[in-house]
């Protein structure tokens, strides 16, 4: 794999490498991947292939329409995606996925702090179009590893209205919130889902809060 990121444009078997967009985030001003024009890199359909590395990157999916996916190709034990908000770097979560739909795929979320340090230190997902949960969920995260964020409400994750995050062969683990929530916090009628398989490894365990520690 040479140090690249393709994305599959359209699904058609195209990869074009756009490694120019993605390069060159920071802690203070990390990249933005997202479907809306503004992005550093719009994206609103096909996947994003990351190689080995710390990308100082947020995405952001707000369209209903977008179908996009974020994969690491050799796993999250060599693509992490992070903020640096830990360490005094960028606020936000990492991944933020509002009435639309995401999949990650073999990537680690490390060291987000939270939209405005308050709820979702690596994740927040929202719906609150539809009045109920949405019929697939709002965030797929598989044979991923969500470690060492903090916030004060959910210090991995946080899901509001009737979002909805599925977890498949994922971690949680090693988060922290100052309030509530170590691993996640759930508000109003969202969802979490965790499963894993036989080969894979999936829960959300030594989470740190005041209250609820895991959850």
């Amino acid at each position: 794999c040479r140090d690249e990121t393709g994305i599959n444009g359209k699904r058609d078997g195209t990869e074009t490498d756009v490694t120019a967009s993605v390069l060159g985030g920071t802690s203070s001003d990390p990249i933005v991947v997202g479907d809306y024009l503004s992005a550093d890199l719009y994206v609103d359909d096909g996947t994003l292939y990351l190689c080995d590395g710390y990308w100082y990157m947020k995405v952001v999916i707000t369209d209903p329409t977008s179908n996009v996916t974020v994969a690491g190709r050799n796993g999250w034990e060599y693509t992490t995606l992070t903020t640096g908000g830990v360490w005094g770097g960028s606020s936000g979560s990492i991944v933020a996925v509002s009435n639309a739909s995401l999949t990650l795929d073999g990537v680690d979320l490390y060291g987000g702090i939270g939209s405005d340090g308050e709820k979702g230190g690596a994740i927040v997902v929202e719906q609150t179009s539809g009045g109920a949960t949405p019929a697939t969920p709002n965030l797929t995260i598989r044979n991923s590893f969500v470690e060492g964020n903090f916030t004060q409400y959910g210090g991995a994750i946080a899901v509001l209205g009737y979002g909805w995050i599925a977890l498949e062969d994922t971690l949680v683990m090693f988060n922290e919130a100052a309030v509530a929530g170590g691993g996640e916090w759930v508000q109003d009628r969202g969802t979490v889902t965790c499963e894993g398989s036989v080969l894979g490894e999936a829960g959300v365990v030594y989470n740190y809060s005041p209250l609820a520690g895991d959850v």
